[in-house]
């Protein structure tokens, strides 16, 4: 490969590293106070997309039918992290907008 690329490449796959170094960091001491949530998504012929749940703060994401809305979190599941709780503010997004907001 050519040098210059090849340092490139290096010094991505390092930041990458790094990254992941600090996800992990920072997901263990987030308290999760901002969670957004996007419904699930029914189509006609296919199987349908679980709703997913994600922490504005570390980006932590849950998906499943461990909830079900965001005023009301199914229980018969194991229990999700990024429940409703107080302290703790909800929002609703589409599909496009909660997959934009993901780490890297």
């Amino acid at each position: 490969m050519n040098e210059l690329l090849l340092f490139h490449v290096k010094q991505v796959k390092t930041a990458k590293d790094k990254l992941e170094e600090a996800i992990v960091v920072v997901r263990a001491g987030c308290a999760h106070p901002h969670v957004y949530h996007t419904a699930k998504l029914n189509f006609e012929y296919l199987s349908s997309l679980p709703p997913r749940s994600m922490c504005g703060e570390c980006g932590f994401e849950e998906a499943g039918r461990m909830f079900s809305s965001m005023e009301r979190w199914d229980t018969d599941s194991s229990a999700p992290v990024l429940q409703n709780k107080p302290g703790r503010s909800l929002e609703q997004v589409d599909r496009e907008a909660f997959f934009n907001l993901r780490i890297g």
